[in-house]
């Protein structure tokens, strides 16, 4: 296949010449979403285009690093077909930035609780270690309740992630999707700058961009703006620290600082980092390990994710009458556990959409959809 094509900007002036190749699937988007299921569609044996408007991992999904949590939820209860998804993530090879294994401190003694029953219930996905035992093994980790080691946990940096999801697949940069239409089994996708491509399927993995396109508007989609920090590693903590969730997160960047994240914040007024978002993350850096109080703060950034109210789960599925445009988005916060398994299931739901989890459908806002 042919390796990733970053083309320069699109044209102002004057239209970029169409693409008359019939592709099977054009897709939309190369942040997780777009990225597993180029993977996996590719795997399939179809030729595949993915489109994005700027560059990869340009949205939300170049943040920078992300959890993989499968005992994620406040009662650590593992995500949804958590073993299949880390199968899948396994197979797909992403860099591992640690070792396997991450700590989620119990915030309360109700909390501990729950965590040493869910370890208990799922001694695979997670161990429970009570104060005394944390404390002998992580004593930087503010742990007074004790904590859950999980397993399987693991922190990858996304960008690269999606760099070896796409690697081999065509990929063109700066193409943003204007419009679309269907006609006898074929979808033409008009890019901004006029270009066309005809595929038999276009699967939109747009992200935020869903949410004010005029045929996706409607769709049951959230906004929530994120915000990251990274601070100087203090002084007295181990050359690497293995990942910590709790109300935020923290990894270790193997360079002497530490990415700590993130902020939800459903509404805003300022799109760029905040003095407050900074100051929340420090708070949540100083509950995860010991020393952050006084970190010297090294960078800032922001992604904007779109999730689903209500489920917390993914939206996938046909958009479009005819059924050959589909949507794929809504990761929220367990975006690399849900793109692998999920991505994994699209070249078998391409022709059995029946069978897609009614948690999982696409709804729309609108009283006629």
């Amino acid at each position: 296949m042919a390796d990733q094509k970053h083309d320069g900007p699109p044209a102002t002036t004057e239209t970029i010449a169409s693409d008359d190749r019939l592709r099977d699937v054009v897709i939309v988007g190369a942040g997780l979403a777009g990225a597993s299921a180029a993977f996996h569609l590719t795997q399939a044996g179809a030729d595949v285009l993915v489109l994005e408007k700027d560059e990869p991992s340009s949205g939300a999904s170049g943040i920078g690093y992300g959890m993989v949590n499968p005992m994620m939820a406040r009662k650590a209860r593992p995500v949804w077909e958590v073993r299949n998804a880390l199968h899948v993530l396994d197979l797909m090879g992403p860099p591992l930035q640690t070792s396997k294994g991450l700590w989620r401190p119990a915030g309360s003694v109700d909390q501990a609780t729950l965590f040493q029953k869910a370890a208990e219930e799922h001694p695979d996905v997670g161990r429970w270690h009570g104060p005394e035992t944390t404390e002998r093994a992580l004593p930087w980790l503010p742990a007074p309740w004790g904590a859950l080691e999980v397993i399987e946990g693991r922190s990858l940096h996304i960008p690269s992630v999606v760099t070896h999801w796409t690697r081999g697949i065509e990929l063109q940069s700066n193409r943003a999707i204007a419009s679309w239409d269907e006609h006898d089994g074929i979808v033409t996708a008009r890019c901004q700058n006029g270009q066309l491509f005809r595929t038999r399927k276009l699967l939109l993995c747009m992200g935020t961009a869903l949410t004010t396109h005029p045929e996706t508007s409607d769709l049951n989609l959230h906004v929530i703006k994120g915000q990251v920090a990274r601070f100087k590693k203090p002084s007295g903590l181990p050359t690497i620290l293995p990942p910590v969730s709790g109300h935020g997160y923290l990894v270790d960047a193997g360079d002497g600082s530490c990415w700590v994240g993130s902020t939800f914040e459903h509404t805003w007024t300022e799109e760029g980092p905040t003095a407050a978002g900074t100051e929340e993350l420090r708070s949540k850096a100083a509950n995860l390990a010991s020393g952050f109080e006084q970190a010297e703060l090294l960078d800032m950034k922001v992604g904007f994710r779109v999730t689903v109210p209500g489920s917390r789960k993914p939206m996938l599925g046909p958009i479009s009458k005819k059924g050959n445009v589909w949507v794929f988005s809504g990761l929220g916060a367990k975006g690399l556990l849900f793109s692998a398994y999920l991505g994994s299931q699209i070249p078998t739901l391409f022709n059995k959409p029946e069978a897609i989890p009614e948690a999982f459908r696409v709804v729309r806002r609108s009283a006629n959809p």
